[in-house]
């Protein structure tokens, strides 16, 4: 079911005797502010995530900012967030959302700006989660990052200076959808999370430099230029505060059925 201009019943209202989670009625409203109505079974969909998401004790305090890329039919629409900061990007276009998977990027230019640096978190109080539902051509293509340098510019994770990720680990496939993050919440080790599976690195962490934290590109350069890109697509976006990768697993498989059923 994609957006119908002429049933507005079926844009962005719950089914009778149902009330949306607050969070989410506020996702809605700002998506229908941008012209861009949220379908009912989308919003529907949407609306259960959130509802597992906090059902979960704690993890919802813990994101400071979660966008899922579902439902969209404009660039203004898919960018409006269930929490945090609304963030903007450089040259995405309505075809590069789908509704039922989200945006995706390219390799040369586009990119989502969060709107959060890697300042704005403690170095060991701190997770990046994105949930990839098509992989790029290129499986070291960055998911999301900020800051750094060339040499520790490392496959698809970037956070906290070099300190966090593997070189010879941390890839993308074709056959290796699903979550994709990191979460710090002490100085010692960082849990990973690749293709939902999760483990824990024993590494240093580092102080977080001042640079915007970047979805589907990374910045190394000092006035945030994006130096690499990828052409992944990602339905789900978070980042936030120190937290169990695996909390997002099952609302997110629950949140692709789902969507594939519409």
């Amino acid at each position: 079911m994609g957006f119908q201009i002429g049933f507005p019943a079926l844009r962005n209202y719950p089914p009778s005797g149902v009330t949306y989670d607050a969070d989410v009625q506020a996702w809605i409203d700002g998506r229908a502010a941008a012209s861009d109505p949220v379908p009912t079974a989308y919003a529907n969909a949407v609306n259960q995530y959130v509802l597992d998401l906090k059902a979960i004790s704690g993890h919802w305090a813990t994101i400071t900012q979660l966008c899922v890329f579902a439902g969209a039919t404009t660039v203004a629409g898919g960018l409006v967030p269930l929490k945090g900061l609304t963030p903007t990007h450089s040259n995405l276009v309505a075809g590069d959302f789908n509704l039922r998977t989200g945006v995706k990027g390219n390799t040369t230019d586009k990119q989502i700006t969060t709107g959060y640096a890697g300042s704005d978190f403690s170095q060991n109080d701190v997770h990046q989660y994105t949930l990839v539902t098509a992989a790029p051509s290129n499986a070291t293509s960055p998911l999301f990052g900020f800051g750094g340098t060339a040499s520790g510019a490392l496959s698809m994770l970037w956070n906290l200076n070099s300190r966090n990720h593997s070189s010879t680990s941390d890839s993308l496939s074709s056959t290796s959808l699903g979550g994709y993050g990191m979460s710090r919440s002490s100085s010692g080790s960082y849990q990973r999370m690749l293709a939902d599976a999760t483990s824990t690195i024993t590494r240093s962490s580092a102080s977080p430099q001042n640079r915007s934290l970047l979805v589907l590109a990374r910045s190394q350069s000092v006035n945030n230029n994006p130096d690499s890109w990828s052409d992944a697509r990602i339905l789900v976006w978070a980042v936030g505060f120190g937290t169990t990768l695996g909390d997002y697993t099952t609302p997110g498989s629950t949140l692709q059925t789902a969507l594939n059923a519409i």
